[in-house]
């Protein structure tokens, strides 16, 4: 963690992933491409960034309405 942000660096599939949240692969490619777009996470080489601030404020909007 760096200010804000989480660098992930250990590689997953999105089969990993989705075993671990309890969905399918294709959602979870749809959750990472919509998290992409928003700027959540980027992909930085081998690494994935993870902007904490945009997604606490997406889970909170998600769970507000």
């Amino acid at each position: 963690q760096r200010g804000g942000t989480t660098y992930i660096n250990d590689r997953i599939t999105q089969e990993e992933l989705s075993s671990m949240v309890g969905t399918t692969r294709s959602r979870v490619g749809l959750f990472l491409k919509h998290f992409k777009t928003s700027g959540m996470i980027i992909e930085s080489g081998s690494s994935v960034v993870v902007n904490e601030d945009l997604l606490r404020r997406y889970l909170w909007d998600s769970t507000s309405s």
